[in-house]
């Protein structure tokens, strides 16, 4: 905390708070709502894909999910890596 007490906090400041707030949820979510529509994606792709006597296409193209799913898992992993970095930077309100 910043050692005044909660009474003396303007409220100005409180809005400009909960502002900042509100504008990262949303930049966070827009961060990790992409990869995730790609995992899933990917996932509903390979889950659907069945044997049409294709066997060589099919691995090729679930190698290929797979990867794709692997790149969208790692970028999700580093969003919230950064996103656990700031909140722990962040200073106590």
């Amino acid at each position: 905390t910043s050692g005044a007490p909660a009474s003396t906090v303007s409220p100005a400041r409180t809005r400009s708070f909960i502002e900042r707030e509100q504008a990262f949820t949303r930049d966070a979510s827009h961060e990790l709502r992409t990869p995730l529509a790609v995992i899933r994606a990917q996932v509903e792709g390979l889950l659907a894909s069945g044997d049409d006597g294709y066997a060589a296409a099919r691995a090729a193209a679930r190698r290929e999910s797979l990867d794709f799913i692997l790149a969208a898992t790692l970028s999700l992993e580093r969003t919230v890596m950064a996103l656990l970095a700031l909140a722990r930077e962040a200073p106590a309100a």
